[in-house]
């Protein structure tokens, strides 16, 4: 409880959020991101967690 107290969310949601503002900051650079520069294991549960927070594919972000 107190983890959430200070951050406002729960652990895991805070975690992914923090993975999900990497990634975008990596793509908005250009950078094509892979699963485990985010800390993700798994490329196609990185793929669905990003399309889950952006509404969008990383794919499509790289290339805007």
């Amino acid at each position: 409880m107190a983890f959430r107290d200070a951050t406002g969310l729960p652990p895991h949601q805070f975690l992914t959020q923090a993975r999900m503002a990497q990634a975008e900051a990596l793509l908005r650079d250009g950078v094509s991101v892979t699963a485990t520069a985010v800390g993700y294991t798994n490329p196609s549960k990185f793929s669905a967690a990003y399309q889950r927070y952006r509404g969008t594919k990383p794919s499509r972000c790289r290339q805007t």
